[in-house]
């Protein structure tokens, strides 16, 4: 599938995510020191490595009413790309791919995950994807504190037209489900005297798609967010998208 979509001068992204939630083979059992293998693999680019902080905790039912239990929580390791502008997240079931701004184009965004993903899959051995997820997160700079999301964004389905002409804070959230496998949830909010543009797109995947059918999964997926991104564009918007520093 071939997109055609304009690159714009000032793109609106404050970050884009790619989330892979994987099955891996019993065949090929996890050690920790995949997290060096794959650094081996892609330090030419990403040469910073470090752990990534987690804390869970466990809901606990009891004589004693409920109480929480702090739980180990999953080994992550968080590679950083060189330029500042690239992240990579790994764990012994997921895969992340973060991008900063500014934001370069999907084609650029594409080709990395492509690259670090096959990193993923020579580390880690055959997998499955289970869940993939797609978000991009906007930021639109207010021009007043009162100014309402009208004055940027046009009646679309995916946020909800009270939300349009409310005042501050503004929040709207609208999760379409399509069918047991596609979900879309669009939120719009406000953040340092911005609105934020929230488009999260998730495919929970099927048993029997393997690991090369994450690239074709991820363009449909991108297809998706643009559709809905596009929709909600007014003329103000497309204005300072298109504005050149």
């Amino acid at each position: 599938m071939k997109s055609d979509h304009p690159t714009y001068p000032n793109p609106t992204i404050q970050e884009a995510v790619i989330e892979v939630h994987f099955e891996r083979s019993e065949e090929k059992a996890w050690s920790a020191s995949n997290f060096a293998t794959y650094f081996e693999k892609v330090k030419a680019d990403y040469p910073l490595l470090e752990p990534v902080q987690q804390v869970g905790f466990q809901m606990l039912v009891g004589p004693q009413g409920v109480s929480q239990q702090m739980v180990q929580a999953e080994q992550r390791m968080k590679y950083t790309h060189k330029s500042n502008q690239f992240l990579i997240q790994l764990s012994d079931r997921l895969f992340v791919q973060n991008v900063l701004p500014k934001y370069p184009s999907w084609q650029v965004v594409k080709e990395a995950v492509e690259i670090n993903w096959k990193a993923c899959i020579d580390t880690v051995g055959d997998c499955k994807p289970r869940r993939i997820g797609m978000r991009y997160i906007n930021r639109v700079p207010k021009s007043a504190p009162t100014e309402k999301p009208r004055v940027w964004f046009k009646p679309n389905d995916n946020i909800a037209t009270a939300a349009l002409d409310s005042l501050a804070p503004v929040f709207s959230r609208v999760e379409t489900k399509t069918d047991n496998s596609n979900v879309t949830v669009v939120t719009l909010a406000e953040g340092d005297n911005a609105f934020i543009l929230d488009i999260d797109r998730v495919l929970l995947c099927s048993d029997t798609m393997k690991a090369t059918g994450l690239m074709p999964s991820l363009e449909i997926l991108h297809e998706d967010v643009w559709a809905v991104f596009k929709s909600t564009c007014g003329d103000k918007m497309e204005g300072f998208l298109n504005q050149k520093n």
